[in-house]
Formats: structure tokens, sequence, C-alpha cells
């Protein structure tokens, strides 16, 4: 038997996971992070057995597993209270507390209330930037989620979409916090719903729909506001970093044109759907209050 084909020793994986990378730490606040770095560039390669020695401490390596198409082993999604990931694609990288979720927020005080955000120092908005910043010298693309809540005004509509494109970030989903049975905040929010005739009344809990009265814009206000941040970044189907990325590929002058135009006439038919939806979804709103 070949040695690279004995598997005597080989761990046992379910279908389509693996180790992919090696995570270091956790590291504790008080390690200097330039003498970290500087150990970290004296690598050739990363021996998994052998720690990494700075400010006195020992830090381990650790494999990091995962489904590049499903993502952590029985891990659905870092999605906090409003719902569940069934099947991711392509590249990605979970960021923020390895328990109670990622952020899906910039604002400090709204993350402490949803139990998400960073650990250590350091504004969830300025954490964010460089986050978003070292992805983008890397070559990502990223994505970013934001979820508003009823706490939330057209102003944390307007600072998600001013992060987002400042940042550059290529694509922008921006929610609704919804409830979901099972979860504490579905208790804590039952006597304000205005959708509780179940379950034909379900198909409005996806993370897009205000399904209850407590929120500070109202219903309506609410909906508008998330369908206006997505009208305000993709108001040209592309940001600049989607456009330099067209603009980079080995296709003709007019493939590019194609291109460009398909992305936005994609984005303006979606959003013009999703306000008609909306217009629907508000009047049906208002019907249920006033029962």
């Amino acid at each position: 038997m070949l040695p690279e084909t004995d598997d005597r020793r080989w761990s046992r994986k379910l279908h389509g996971y693996g180790t992919q990378f090696y995570v270091l730490g956790p590291v504790p606040n008080d390690v200097d992070a330039a003498k970290l770095d500087a150990e970290l560039a004296k690598l050739k390669r990363v021996d998994p057995s052998t720690p990494v020695k700075v400010s006195g401490k020992s830090l381990t390596w650790r494999a990091y597993d995962f489904s590049w198409r499903y993502g952590k082993e029985g891990d659905l999604g870092h999605q906090g209270y409003h719902g569940l990931k069934r099947t991711v694609t392509d590249d990605f990288i979970c960021l923020g507390r390895t328990t109670g979720g990622l952020n899906e927020t910039l604002d400090d005080v709204t993350a402490k209330q949803w139990r998400k955000g960073y650990v250590g120092n350091g504004s969830l908005e300025a954490r964010l930037r460089e986050d978003t910043r070292i992805l983008h010298d890397n070559a990502f693309w990223i994505h970013a989620m934001f979820i508003m809540g009823p706490q939330h005004t057209e102003e944390t509509a307007d600072r998600i979409v001013s992060f987002a494109r400042g940042c550059e970030i290529e694509t922008l989903q921006v929610g609704i916090l919804t409830p979901l049975p099972g979860t504490s905040l579905f208790d804590e929010m039952r006597p304000h719903l205005i959708f509780d005739d179940f379950p034909g009344d379900w198909d409005y809990y996806d993370g897009v729909h205000c399904v209850y009265n407590t929120s500070r814009l109202g219903v309506a206000g609410l909906q508008k506001a998330v369908l206006n941040a997505h009208r305000r970044f993709y108001r040209w189907g592309w940001n600049p970093r989607a456009l330099r990325s067209i603009a980079a590929r080995p296709t003709s002058f007019v493939d590019k044109l194609l291109d460009l135009w398909s992305g936005v006439r994609t984005s303006k038919t979606m959003l013009r759907r999703w306000g008609r939806e909306m217009e629907t979804f508000v009047e049906l709103a208002e019907t249920k209050s006033q029962r």
C-alpha cells in the first residue's frame, strides 16, 4: 500500500468536511500584537504541533474544519435570533464571537442587546472597517448582512449604507429582526405580534417583513427604511470596487458593458418588485392592526 493511500491513521470526517486551515489562539488581550506578527512572519509553514511563543505565553494551533458548501458542521450560521442559514456557497469566513452570533449591526449598544459583536477593545464599526480592509487586501469579495430592529430609525439605515459604500463592500443585504418560534425573542414579542394567524402567517417570518407593532418607525416606516437602504446602495447596480473588478476581466469591451447593464437592470427590476410587494404587505399589516 502506498503511504498516500494508507488510511489507517486518517481521521473520520463527514463527507465534504475537513481541515481547511489552522487557527492560533485564543490570543490574550495582553499579548503584544506587533511581537506576535513578527513571530508569525518567521514561519515558513505551520506546524500544528509547535506552539508560537510570545510575551511569555505559549499559543497553540487548532485545526479549523468546515465544508465550503455547508459551513461548520453542526453550526447553522451564527445568525442569532432571526433565522437559520441552510446552504452557503463560495468562500466564506465567520467573523466575531465564537458563540452568540456575528455582528449584523454597527451599533455597540444594539450588539450588546443582541449578544453579538467582538471580544476585545475598539468600537464595533472600527473593527468591522479593519476586517473589511484586510479581506479586500486579500482579494475577498464581501457580502455584508445587517439587521434592523424595532429600536432603529432611518439614521440607522443611512449609517449602514454609508459604511457599506465607504468600505466599497460588493453586495449588501439589510434585513428586519424576525422572532422565530422556539427563541426567547419570539416569547418576548408574542404579545406584540401583528401576524399571529398560524400557520398561514409563517410566510412573513422570513427576515424582510416587520411582523410586530413595536417598531419606532411603525411597520410602514421600517419596511420603507430597509427598502430605501437597498435603493441607495444599488442605485447604479454596482459599487466602485465591483466596477474595477469587471473592468479587469479578460473580456471584450462589449462584454463588459453587457455585464454592467445586466447588473443595473437586475437590481432595478428586483427593487421595483420588492416595492410593490411591500405596499401590499403594509396594507395587510394595517388591516391586521385594526382587529
